[in-house]
């Protein structure tokens, strides 16, 4: 949920209405153009945060995140539209997403106490793959070849529209593997979804993504969290917890065996393949054709 300002907050020619989030580098606005009508289409805004511009290192990831954020074109990811700076702070849009993100669906799912069907966890899954397959087969901005994963891959940055097409959100941990110098950082991934091989730079693949979305659609088909909802701070999954979860997967699928639904089982069984423990035991995702694991 997001917060909305005592009264109206204008920055250059954008008018504020809801900040959705903040994260280390930039805050996450719902805006529109001061010259429409407040019944105008929606935007949203992601502005630097004042402390950016005092941090080099801090305005080199808000730079990168932006410069491939406007790169991005896919039907499944979030669309970029402009970029600019006002006062100093610089900032680009993208487009609004009336709807809502896999978080709340799961959460409803809970509360319903009553899984997805295996066909929308399907359709998901299969959006999610053509994005991620996109993404992991962009080549760098001068044309080389590049080895990008997103790095967060969490319920919270997969938005569904109104008429159900999936959007990934959020590049601001996304990372080139091909570059050398990544080998050698101590890269940090907000904590949650992420692989158990994310502490480590030499292990990430495209793979470290696929874990992600494994874990996701397996909410979804069991309605239920990985672990406690709403802790704070987050912290990074145990192992006991994918243990259980994976106990928990296993339980389903031979409760689908007995009712001789073969597809439900197929579709658990990818599932747990996507969160295995070993990375070169999780199948690649493909965006090609109609299934979305090979």
């Amino acid at each position: 949920m997001g917060s909305h300002p005592e009264k109206a907050d204008k920055f250059g020619g954008f008018l504020i209405s809801e900040r959705l989030g903040v994260s280390s580098t930039a805050e996450t606005l719902v805006a529109q153009r001061c010259d429409e009508t407040t019944s105008g289409a929606k935007l949203v805004i992601k502005r630097a945060l004042p402390t950016v511009a005092e941090d080099p290192a801090l305005r080199s990831r808000f730079e990168a995140e932006r410069a491939l954020s406007l790169r991005l074109r896919h039907p499944n990811i979030v669309k970029s539209v402009e970029s600019g700076e006002r006062s100093g702070i610089p900032f680009w849009t993208m487009e609004f997403v009336r709807g809502f993100s896999l978080a709340v669906l799961r959460d409803r799912l809970i509360e319903r106490g009553q899984g997805a069907s295996p066909q929308l966890v399907e359709h998901f899954a299969a959006q999610l793959a053509s994005a991620l397959g996109y993404l992991h087969n962009l080549p760098a901005e001068d044309g080389t070849d590049a080895r990008y994963i997103h790095g967060d891959i969490r319920p919270e940055n997969v938005l569904s529209d109104l008429e159900g097409n999936a959007k990934l959100v959020d590049f601001g941990a996304a990372v080139d593997l091909a570059k050398a110098e990544i080998r050698s950082l101590p890269l940090t991934f907000p904590p949650g979804y992420d692989s158990p091989e994310h502490g480590d730079p030499n292990r990430l693949s495209a793979k470290s993504d696929v874990f992600s979305v494994g874990i996701i659609l397996g909410e979804l088909l069991l309605a239920e969290s990985l672990r406690t909802r709403f802790e704070t701070p987050p912290r990074r999954t145990t192992e006991q917890e994918l243990v259980c979860f994976n106990e928990k997967l296993v339980a389903h699928e031979t409760s689908r065996l007995e009712r001789g639904d073969r597809h439900a089982v197929k579709l658990v069984r990818e599932v747990r393949q996507m969160i295995s423990r070993e990375p070169e035991r999780r199948p690649l995702l493909e965006s090609s054709r109609p299934g979305y694991c090979r």
